[in-house]
């Protein structure tokens, strides 16, 4: 993901990396793909844009098996973090460790903090 888009999507500006992402979506390979939606899910998690959030970490989970390890972290940490937000603590774990287990298989120090 570049760094222009995760950078928007962490100053809360969700609607402009949104934009950009559709604009340059067809440039990106799976794995760019489901990177961006990861982040742009937490960021409209945090603006309580919860049914776009549980849009793109849907199209990640339906992309489960195309994935390699980092993507599969990306897929089960969104989950995660939409289940933390809902509040749903015991299935929000499970999606962590998920998520954690496909971190360490690839090296991904990212993932692994």
């Amino acid at each position: 993901m570049s760094a222009r888009r995760r950078a928007l999507s962490f100053l809360g500006r969700a609607p402009e990396a949104e934009r950009l992402f559709h604009k340059e979506e067809r440039k990106l390979g799976l794995g760019e793909k489901v990177e961006c939606r990861f982040f742009l899910g937490v960021s409209f998690c945090r603006h309580s844009q919860l049914g776009k959030a549980r849009e793109l970490f849907g199209a990640n989970l339906r992309a489960l098996k195309k994935l390699d390890d980092k993507g599969l972290f990306y897929a089960h940490q969104g989950v995660g973090f939409y289940r933390l937000v809902l509040g749903q603590l015991k299935k929000c774990l499970v999606s962590a460790e998920l998520a954690y287990q496909h971190a360490v298989s690839q090296g991904f120090v990212y993932g692994k903090v």
